[in-house]
């Protein structure tokens, strides 16, 4: 029975094994560098210099942890990465709250002794014990066609990233297309999950697989495949607990509690991405105003703000991530630029500029999203944009 992590670390393994002089000579000051920035943290949150002691969270994440989590992504896990991530929006808001400095420093050690695990993973190949493990195929509340089904996925995404690895990117593609129909469409678990969770969330995962089709069809995206398959994989084992079969001959032997079937209709708990963009956007050009007022310091604070509070906390960041992770990074790096465009003293016209093309990016994101339920025609259309702009970035 194969567990999906390791057989992804297994493959990645031989590939960054080659580089791990580089890494050597990289990672570890990078880990050195976010652990002083940690201590300078603690240290002046307990000297009641909250705003400078946020400031600097914030910076070790931007300047430093960005360059970690697409390493820690491919040799460890997505998970990995964004709970560390996670971390630094955590110790920023312990310290706007004025959490006491005992909670604040346990949440710093916490992080550090994260970044010490890690490292030996980035620098010398050594892989984490039983991280990250798949717990799908044993639990009492999935049944168990389910499982079966799972594995399938799971095998058929394996040897997805086997092949792109080799080179072999059409076979790739159809090891993912084969995961999709058979452990997905054909199973009907696809049919379960629009008929006891809802057409939203299935229309999620359809996307997840089509946007993986299309990326493990292009070279040069190891990062991103690896990111977007773990995603994928844990995305569906968030919703096989407690999913009824659709037919009798498909084997439960799992209890299906009434307390684990949420309700069909969940429109009311749906995030309004429209909504948090408008946030971000405002959030901004406030910023940029107050830029424009000679508080420079401040306003980067308020753009660090914006994106841990509203674009990060919103879930907005995680959700683009699931479906595309390159476009997700293209998000990030409008914060980062505007960041370093405030500390160069950079005309407002270049801001501006800059914030133009978040706002338009992050409505591009809405449509992904989604504000309703998405049909095949979207799913189709989703497909296509995501090829040309593959297509666009290889000109």
């Amino acid at each position: 029975m194969r567990n999906f992590r390791n057989s992804l670390l297994v493959t990645l393994f031989g590939l960054f094994i080659s580089m791990s002089v580089w890494a050597s000579t990289n990672y570890a000051p990078l880990i050195e560098d976010i652990e002083q920035r940690l201590d300078k943290t603690a240290e002046l949150y307990q000297q009641q210099h909250a705003d400078e002691a946020r400031r600097t969270v914030q910076m070790a994440y931007f300047e430093v942890f960005e360059n970690l989590e697409g390493p820690i992504r491919i040799n460890i896990s997505a998970r990995k990465s964004y709970e560390m991530e996670s971390a630094f929006g955590e110790i920023r808001r312990m310290i706007g709250e004025k959490k006491p400095l005992a909670d604040v420093q346990a949440r710093i050690d916490w992080l550090k002794a994260a970044l010490r695990e890690v490292e030996p993973v980035l620098d010398g190949g050594h892989r984490l014990v039983a991280e990250e493990q798949h717990n799908a195929l044993s639990r009492d509340d999935i049944a168990v066609h389910w499982q079966e089904s799972f594995r399938t996925i799971d095998d058929l995404l394996a040897q997805a990233v086997t092949e792109y690895q080799a080179g072999n990117y059409s076979v790739a593609s159809q090891h993912v297309q084969q995961a999709h129909y058979q452990g997905f469409k054909n199973s009907e678990m696809e049919m379960s999950l629009r008929q006891n969770r809802s057409a939203k969330d299935a229309a999620s995962i359809n996307q997840q697989f089509s946007s993986l089709i299309a990326l493990t069809a292009q070279p040069d995206h190891l990062n991103d495949v690896s990111y977007q398959v773990t995603t994928l994989l844990q995305d569906i084992e968030d919703i096989l607990p407690g999913l009824p079969t659709t037919r009798d001959d498909q084997q439960v032997a799992a209890a299906q509690s009434a307390d684990n079937i949420p309700a069909a209709d969940e429109g009311n708990n749906r995030t309004d991405w429209a909504e948090v963009t408008t946030g971000i956007n405002q959030s901004i050009q406030d910023a940029i105003a107050r830029y424009q007022g000679g508080d420079a310091k401040n306003a980067i604070l308020d753009i660090q703000d914006t994106y841990f509070d509203r674009f990060e906390a919103s879930g907005m960041e995680n959700k683009i991530g699931s479906r595309d992770s390159a476009f997700k990074t293209t998000l990030e790096a409008y914060f980062t630029r505007l960041v370093s465009l405030m500390k160069a003293g950079q005309p407002v016209e270049r801001l501006n500029a800059e914030a133009s093309a978040l706002t338009q990016d992050l409505q591009k994101a809405v449509t992904m999203l989604g504000e309703g339920e998405e049909t095949q025609w979207s799913l189709l259309l989703y497909s296509l944009m995501i090829i040309v702009r593959e297509g666009w970035k290889r000109c």
